[in-house]
């Protein structure tokens, strides 16, 4: 159909997985030492940080104050979660889509 996008059976398969509550804890060890690391890059700097598949937001959580932070996901429930920790959120199905970003707009970001 025009002006839809097409979602993959990965992409229905993974907002489903997201969209599942699961017990866990409240920082993962991964998380932290990814922290540490994006502390480092943008230390003293205000900085654009994108998080490409940011569910909740967890990761930038931490940096929302002082940075300008953006996630991408393609669980709309979690980016909701994401945007009450201060993250500017964008759904896109990134296997399917392109980020709606110029290039070289942000000065960090990762893809875990």
């Amino acid at each position: 159909m025009r002006g839809q996008v097409m979602r993959s059976p990965s992409s229905t398969f993974q907002e489903n997985v997201y969209d599942t509550e699961v017990p866990r804890r409240t920082v993962e060890l991964k998380d932290l030492r990814v922290r540490e690391i994006v502390k480092e890059l943008i230390r003293n700097n205000r900085c654009k940080v994108l998080d490409a598949g940011c569910g909740d937001g967890s990761l930038l959580e931490p940096f929302c104050k002082s940075q300008e932070c953006y996630g991408v996901d393609v669980s709309e429930a979690q980016l909701k979660k994401a945007q009450t920790k201060g993250i500017k959120t964008f759904r896109l199905d990134l296997e399917r889509e392109r980020l709606p970003f110029a290039d070289d707009f942000f000065d960090f970001g990762d893809l875990l």
